[in-house]
């Protein structure tokens, strides 16, 4: 979605250097559904149930933080995208403008542009604060079997860590993913 709307500024900026022939640019209307965070309960078990750590803790306060910041810029999307399609610019050229965040009649709206820019790190924050978190809970693991190593005689299956190279592979993971 952020490579597209990319595109789309550069290849309106590049027709507003040179405004000849015509530009089509696929304006990206669609409204995003909310997912579900099972944030409410993660952040219970953490205080309630076991002593995660400091930066357990942290991880967890952070993994809340993102996802409620996510929630917010996904509600103003779809709320910015029904007010565009409520009244929409009159001219192809000045929806086009309004979209990309152009001067347009003296004035520029970068709506469009900032919520998406903060769609694209706040995803990756989510991802960043779940890596964390992942990484703090299998340490807790790790330090608990070790700890009460002669409860788990009945061969209790160890957890492994999460292997998060397939992700990195196909580009889901942020440039800015450097733990694990």
């Amino acid at each position: 979605m952020k490579e597209a709307y990319d595109t789309a500024v550069a290849r309106y900026d590049e027709y507003a250097a040179n405004p000849i022939g015509t530009l089509e640019l696929d304006l990206d209307l669609r409204t995003l559904s909310q997912p579900r965070f099972g944030t409410d309960t993660l952040e219970r078990i953490v205080f309630e149930k076991f002593s995660l750590g400091h930066r357990g803790i942290a991880a967890a306060v952070s993994l809340k933080d993102a996802t409620d910041d996510l929630k917010l810029s996904i509600d103003y999307r779809n709320n910015l995208i029904s007010e565009f399609q409520k009244r929409p610019p009159t001219t192809p050229l000045e929806r086009m403008a309004f979209y990309v965040g152009a001067y347009m009649n003296e004035s520029v709206d970068l709506r469009f542009g900032h919520n998406l820019d903060a769609l694209f790190h706040q995803v990756d924050d989510c991802i960043f604060f779940s890596m964390l978190l992942a990484d703090e809970l299998l340490a807790l693991e790790k330090k608990l079997h070790a700890r009460n190593s002669w409860k788990y005689r009945l061969n209790v299956p160890r957890q492994f860590p999460a292997d998060w190279s397939i992700a990195r592979e196909q580009g889901l993971i942020g440039r800015t993913m450097l733990i694990g």
